[in-house]
């Protein structure tokens, strides 16, 4: 189970790894990174954000499907979140 901190420094370096040219490999290591992220409520707010992000990255370099990926994995895991902060926001870090 992967845990926002976990793949806030993946991201980081996958995104420095799509500015040199190889943008479908990373796109493809970043969905399988939020692909692997599970709730937990100590860090579901942070999720939420980085997976933002990451969907942001991935609309950036043109990568519409991965981006939606992204997307479809925040709501799933939060849209129908008990805590209504976080449904709020996921629903707005789904764009």
């Amino acid at each position: 189970m992967l845990q926002a901190i976990d793949v806030q420094g993946q991201l980081q370096a996958q995104s420095q790894l799509a500015s040199r040219g190889d943008a479908a490999k990373a796109a493809e290591t970043i969905v399988e990174l939020i692909q692997g992220i599970e709730p937990n409520p100590t860090s579901d707010l942070p999720s939420v954000f980085i997976m933002s992000r990451a969907r942001e990255v991935l609309a950036s370099y043109g990568m519409s499907d991965e981006a939606g990926q992204v997307r479809d994995r925040i709501l799933e895991l939060y849209r129908d979140s008990p805590n209504q902060m976080l449904a709020k926001a996921a629903a707005d870090a789904a764009g």
